[in-house]
């Protein structure tokens, strides 16, 4: 059986790339991974550029095509791969990666131990610290030493401004995944973990994971709405399919525990799930 471990924008259920998320196909592989691309992953980019493309501004449009587009599904396929090299470490099968268009999603085996799983969740927000450091001393070799946005204009100093574009967006994915326990995102996975570890039986840390994550994905279902009515359509829209796909996985986590069979979840999958 194998499990995602989602990034940024991406969720998921237990299955494989090819058999879960409709049509994808195979891009390539990297150190004996296979990646898949889904054929709706170019949405994101290509409602990211409607913005800039309707108001007129080329530099603008190429801006978002780039950042929102190949430098964004870089960033996720790294930090995938950080969740399947980690997997790697702690004697887990890794089957394949797949691009999507609310982001990455890691096909993985069970892990041997909640400590384990917790390590292996963690290693993705961790891929963004390198990140971060590489376009904070390109964007310093880009303008005149400041890591900032003072002087920075599209006109000026295009690749200034992507290079800060990708600093502030790998900070905010770091930051959405670890910090939201949210399942699936690995915040949400981390936080079952600890459950476990405390001693919590699978059921029981399953109504926990439920109870906060409702209210988490309400608030961001209602940013999603706010953000929309104010007129920033590609974001609001993204970030209510976000919502969306997490009240989805909740739901799944509810039903199994509805029924006494919380440890057969993925979230819940390892040993120390298993035997509450």
């Amino acid at each position: 059986e194998t499990r995602p471990l989602p990034s940024a924008h991406a969720m998921g259920s237990p299955a494989s790339a090819s058999s879960s998320m409709g049509r994808s196909y195979p891009v390539g592989s990297v150190t004996g991974i296979r990646v898949r691309a889904h054929v709706l992953l170019p949405v994101y980019t290509v409602v990211s550029a409607l913005g800039p493309l309707s108001a007129g501004s080329a530099l603008a449009t190429a801006n978002a095509l780039l950042v929102h587009g190949p430098l964004l599904w870089l960033t996720v396929l790294f930090h995938e791969l950080c969740h399947c090299w980690a997997a790697r470490r702690v004697g887990t099968h890794v089957e394949e990666i797949l691009l999507w268009p609310l982001g990455g999603l890691a096909f993985i085996g069970r892990t041997p131990s909640a400590c384990a799983d917790m390590g292996v969740a963690a290693a993705g927000p961790s891929s963004h610290a390198p990140m971060l450091a590489l376009f904070a001393g390109l964007l310093a070799a880009a303008n005149g030493g400041v890591v900032g946005a003072e002087g920075l204009s599209l006109a000026g100093n295009f690749w200034g401004v992507v290079c800060y574009e990708m600093l502030l967006l790998n900070g905010a994915m770091a930051v959405f995944n670890l910090c939201l326990p949210v399942y699936p995102l690995d915040g949400g996975r981390i936080f079952a973990d600890a459950l476990l570890l405390r001693g919590l039986s699978a059921g029981a840390a399953a109504g926990v994971v439920v109870a906060v994550s409702v209210p988490l994905i309400l608030g961001l279902a209602a940013l999603g709405a706010w953000t929309l009515a104010v007129g920033s359509g590609g974001s609001g829209v993204l970030t209510l399919l976000v919502a969306g796909w997490m009240a989805v996985q909740t739901k799944q986590v509810y039903d199994l525990r509805a029924k006494g069979l919380a440890g057969l979840h993925p979230l819940f999958g390892n040993e120390v799930g298993q035997s509450g």
